[in-house]
């Protein structure tokens, strides 16, 4: 059995994680502290990396992948998944007012094209990346449209950049909600799924690392 570290900078968080990890009775885990473009490890130290929605939150997420590939052992893998806001929909929205709440909503999101530039940053960083890339949508439920507001806050933000007027921006928003009262409204994103490589002819995965995006 392998060990994983978990690496979160946040305090209450790695408390919580811990907590979550013990009550579904998981021994082979710990959390530390620490950030992604500084990893709290040794040089060649770690078999696996998991880096999952993360790289999207950082002004450089280069420096992040660089890190990994110092971490890993040679032979060793990241498994690197992040989203891209060039790939969010939402229903019920003209296409001209979907635009300009994606862009507005952009500014909030320090790399919000993280998928597409990934295979350039693993290359840079002297990884190898498999072929196969994976794609999943994340679905937006009608309880996060309505309750999470994310239509409104995407319509304030348009408002609020000059995008869009704010008439404009307010006559959109009624028909996202209704089509949720009838439960036809639909949102998404697509997430992207990579996997990188330190090339050797090692074998084996006894210890790995995981960096998540935590929702609460």
């Amino acid at each position: 059995m392998g060990w994983v570290t978990g690496v979160e900078p946040n305090a209450r968080l790695r408390t919580l994680a811990a907590s979550r990890a013990q009550d579904h009775g998981v021994p082979n885990v710990s959390f530390v502290d620490g950030l992604a473009g500084g990893l709290p490890f040794e040089d060649s130290s770690v078999d696996l990396v998991w880096c999952e929605r993360v790289l999207q939150h950082l002004n450089d997420p280069g420096a992040a992948i660089d890190d990994i590939a110092r971490v890993l052992r040679p032979g060793g893998r990241a498994v690197l998944l992040d989203a891209d806001q060039g790939t969010r929909i939402i229903s019920d929205l003209d296409p001209d007012v979907a635009s300009a709440f994606i862009r507005a909503s952009l500014v909030a999101v320090a790399n919000p094209y993280a998928a597409r530039h990934i295979p350039a940053q693993v290359r840079r960083a002297g990884l190898t990346q498999d072929p196969d890339v994976g794609s999943s949508a994340f679905i937006f439920s009608s309880d996060m449209l309505l309750r999470s507001q994310v239509v409104q806050r995407a319509a304030d933000d348009a408002v609020e950049s000059g995008g869009l007027a704010r008439d404009v921006a307010a006559a959109a928003v009624g028909p996202v909600h209704a089509a949720v009262d009838r439960g036809e409204a639909f949102a998404a994103i697509t997430v992207f799924g990579f996997v990188a490589r330190k090339l050797d002819g090692r074998r084996g995965m006894t210890a790995g690392l995981e960096m998540r995006q935590h929702s609460h």
